[in-house]
């Protein structure tokens, strides 16, 4: 389980809601075997799910995560963030777009990490799994069909759950906030905090690996350093022999434009396709309402056609009474002229 913090401790709440798979990789069996609180003991649980003493006390709405309240903060979190149950035979994929990535989105910003860890333990582990999966895909994958299995709904390990962790640093604060996909470079040679697919090029991000490169950045090798102006201007008299060094910083810079212009395009891509999915719904909307329509107008010419059945019986039974009373004064007619 991640380490419970107060909600200004606690800087990068993304990552502290994704080290569930940290128990996945810690290699301690006991772990395994006792995730899920509800199948410790009473003292066992409140013990493990208590939050740290420094965390006692601060943050807007903080509590801790244990069996008599889990259920009441995950009620009060479902609604305020928005969170909407699968439907009955409802793919995953159009469940992630219709309501779990919007609620995910929500949840990060209202709630604290005690309450996230509530979430956590609360939630149907399955919708939990595809949560962590539709929040960051950079960060873990589905495994093939084959070693899925079943959902294991007693274990908080996100590997049974059919995932796969990628082990790339978290998503950076600046991306969750303008809502763009966060990926770290994996070249050496570029691994000076930023991320690509990122809308702003040259923002340092503020995740864990960003802190962890912080004293990389001010190499001499990296062109996000604060000493780049001054180290442009040195390149600018420098010798011939520094033809070669100039060439590679221009290269890299050159190579992060154009990873900007790509990220942009492929963000530009994503927020089309969104469109159009958008789109191809209120289509399918229609098209679900016409049918709708042609239905009931084909039962209202079936209602006329039985109302103008029962006009035509009810006419021909008004001439049959028209022409008899005809026959019977005719007759009388007869009778009088033959008396006369």
């Amino acid at each position: 389980m991640p380490k419970t913090k107060t909600k200004n401790a606690g800087k990068n709440k993304y990552a502290d809601f994704l080290d569930a798979t940290s128990d996945s990789e810690s290699g301690t069996q006991s772990r395994r075997e006792f995730t899920d609180a509800e199948s410790l003991p009473d003292h066992e649980s409140e013990e493990i799910n208590s939050p740290a003493p420094e965390s006692q006390g601060m943050g807007s709405h903080n509590m801790t995560v244990s069996r008599t309240n889990r259920q009441q903060t995950w009620k009060i979190l479902s609604n305020l963030c928005g969170y909407r149950p699968r439907m009955v035979g409802e793919g995953w994929e159009h469940y992630c777009k219709r309501s779990l990535r919007n609620f995910g989105k929500a949840l990060l910003k209202e709630a604290t990490d005690v309450e996230l860890e509530a979430v956590r333990l609360a939630m149907d582990k399955a919708e939990y799994a595809h949560l962590v999966l539709a929040l960051d895909t950079t960060d873990y994958e589905v495994q093939p069909e084959e070693r899925t299995g079943n959902w294991v709904l007693s274990n908080t390990d996100l590997g049974n759950w059919g995932l796969k962790c990628v082990k790339r640093d978290p998503a950076c604060r600046r991306c969750i906030e303008a809502d763009v996909d966060c990926t770290y470079t994996n070249s050496q040679h570029l691994s000076d905090g930023d991320c690509r697919l990122c809308s702003v090029v040259f923002a340092h991000c503020e995740g864990t690996g960003a802190r962890k490169r912080i004293q990389q950045s001010n190499t001499p090798g990296s062109i996000h350093s604060p000493s780049k102006k001054a180290r442009t201007v040195t390149e600018r008299h420098s010798s011939p022999e520094d033809g070669g060094l100039l060439s590679l910083s221009r290269f890299t810079q050159n190579l992060w434009k154009t990873n900007g212009i790509l990220g942009q395009e492929v963000k530009d891509l994503r927020h089309q396709l969104e469109a159009q999915w958008k789109t191809q719904e209120a289509l399918e909307n229609d098209k679900s309402a016409l049918k709708k329509e042609v239905l009931a107008l084909g039962d209202l010419v079936d209602q006329l056609l039985e109302e103008s059945e029962a006009d035509k019986k009810a006419l021909r039974a008004v001439k049959t009474v028209m022409a008899e009373r005809a026959k019977a004064t005719e007759a009388k007619k007869r009778v009088r002229r033959g008396h006369e």
